[in-house]
This record gives structure tokens, C-alpha cells and sequence, in this order.
């Protein structure tokens, strides 16, 4: 087995990553992903906050999601996130509409999650047909989705509980010194994109239906995350300049939210197309 070095980064390499890309589409994923996160979201995000909220205080959680989105989408998508928490409690409840809800819930913010994986099946170039029944199949994708769901939860318990540290820690400072460092707001940035990077990670580790080595899934992980990073900076700056909220009114929220994810999702699957493509090199 060859090991990668310099050479996987030549410029050949660099214009085969890029044709490929291209051949998959990736607009049109976009497009499609953008689509599905605009119905995912309410329901993902409530799920997620219930996850969470079995360890912490829930206006803990939602406050930590509140800032998580802000920090990825900006104020829009944190006022799209708002409202959604805002009317969830706001709602009366009785046990039908909890049942009934919870699994409305669970198809909603699963159905994201299938689309990505039909995206990365795509990228990896995974032949999906299968000889199980339609309804086999259905469920294996949706416990999948599940997973990839309840993670999402995990990885904001994991970073509540590090910026309860974080917090703890600052406050001592703040007691001892009159102040708090300014290396616990850099920790707290850091804790965003490792928290990223482990999403990250777990989309690539779980969601294509081939097996991908941890080498490779690091590797990708670490690459997207940093796209990712300096690709929401240029992705913020231009729906800042354009002003694209404010031109349609009462949903410009939601119109900045998916157009976000339009630009997001294609910078992830440019990351997902870099981990293929050097899985195969190595293989």
C-alpha cells in the first residue's frame, strides 16, 4: 500500500479534484441539500436541543445553540433559530400531539441527512441498488440519519460541558486578576472548529455507504473544516454586501439561511471530493 506524500499535491492532482467535482454536479447538490435543511431545521434543532437538554438546563442549551449558529450563519440564521425554540414552547402539549409530534420530528430532521448521503454517495461514486425491500431500506437510511442526528447532540453536550469549563476557569481569572484573559474567547473559537471538525468526521466516517479509513476520514475532516472556516467568512461578507434579506421582506431569514447553505454545501462537498480522491490514492 503506497503511502501519500508531496506528490499527491501536484497540479495534476489538484485539476483531477477539480474535474471531478464539477462532473458530480455539485450545484445541484447544493441546491437539493439547501432544500431539505430549509424543512430539516426546525426539527433537527429541536431534537437536538432535547438531547442536550437531558444534562443541561434547556435555556443553557438553546442559548449555546443560538450562538453555535450565529457564529456559523450569522444574526439571520440565529433569528430563524429563535423563532423555532420560541414557538416550540410556546406550544401546548398533550400526549397525542407528543407522540405524533416526536415522530413528525424524527422524519423531519432525518430527511437532511439522507439527502447529504445520497450527495456523498455521488462523490464516492457508490452503486446504492440493493436486492432488500424498499421498506428495509427506508429504515436503514433513517436510523442511519438517526445517528448522524443524536451525534449532532452529542458533540453539543461534549461542547457544553467544555465551555462550562471554559467559563468556570474565566470566572476564577476574572476574580483573581480583575479580568479575564483573552485566551479563553481564542479557547472558545478553537472549541467551535474542533466541534466542526468533528461533525465533519462523523459525516464522512458514517454516511457513505462504502468504508472509508480513519486516515482518510481525518484527513478530510480537518481539510473541509478549514474550507469550511474561511469559506463562511466569504460566504457571510457577500449576503452582507448583497443584502439579500432585506429584499424579500418578512422571509429574508429563511432566504439567507438557504442560500448559505447553498454555498456551504457546496464548499463541503469539495472537502468530501478531496477525501475520496485521496482514499483511492492510497488505496
Amino acid at each position: 500500500m503506497s503511502r501519500p506524500s508531496g506528490r499527491w499535491l501536484r497540479v495534476s492532482t489538484l485539476q483531477k479534484i477539480v474535474r471531478e467535482y464539477w462532473s458530480n454536479r455539485p450545484m445541484e447538490l447544493a441546491a437539493a441539500l439547501s432544500y431539505y435543511t430549509l424543512l430539516s431545521v426546525a426539527p433537527l434543532v429541536l431534537i437536538v436541543v432535547a438531547v442536550a437538554g437531558l444534562v443541561f438546563e434547556r435555556p443553557d442549551v438553546e442559548g449555546r445553540v443560538v450562538t453555535e449558529i450565529r457564529a456559523l450563519v450569522g444574526d439571520e440564521g440565529a433569528a430563524v433559530v429563535r423563532t423555532v425554540l420560541r414557538n416550540a414552547n410556546d406550544r401546548e402539549k398533550d400526549a397525542l400531539s407528543v407522540v405524533i409530534g416526536s415522530v413528525l420530528l424524527l422524519l423531519g430532521a432525518t430527511t437532511v441527512f439522507m439527502q447529504l448521503q445520497d450527495a456523498l454517495n455521488r462523490i464516492w461514486k457508490v452503486d446504492v441498488s440493493s436486492h432488500e425491500s424498499a421498506v428495509r431500506v427506508f429504515v436503514k437510511e433513517r436510523l442511519l440519519s438517526l445517528a448522524m442526528v443524536l451525534g449532532i447532540g452529542f458533540l453539543l453536550l461534549v461542547s457544553l460541558l467544555v465551555n462550562a469549563a471554559l467559563s468556570a476557569v474565566s470566572d476564577s481569572a476574572r476574580g483573581a486578576l480583575g479580568y479575564a484573559p483573552g485566551v479563553f474567547h481564542v479557547l472558545d473559537a478553537v472549541l467551535s472548529v474542533v466541534v466542526i471538525t468533528l461533525l465533519f468526521a462523523l459525516m464522512f466516517k458514517v454516511l457513505p455507504a462504502t468504508s472509508v479509513a480513519w486516515r482518510d476520514v481525518w484527513f478530510g475532516a480537518v481539510t473541509t473544516s478549514v474550507l469550511f472556516t474561511l469559506g463562511k467568512s466569504i460566504i457571510g461578507l457577500y449576503l452582507g454586501r448583497a443584502s439579500i434579506g432585506s429584499t424579500y421582506g418578512a422571509a429574508g431569514s429563511l432566504v439567507v439561511v438557504t442560500v448559505w447553505v447553498y454555498y456551504a454545501s457546496m464548499i463541503v462537498f469539495f472537502g468530501a471530493e478531496v477525501t475520496c480522491l485521496r482514499s483511492r490514492y492510497r488505496h
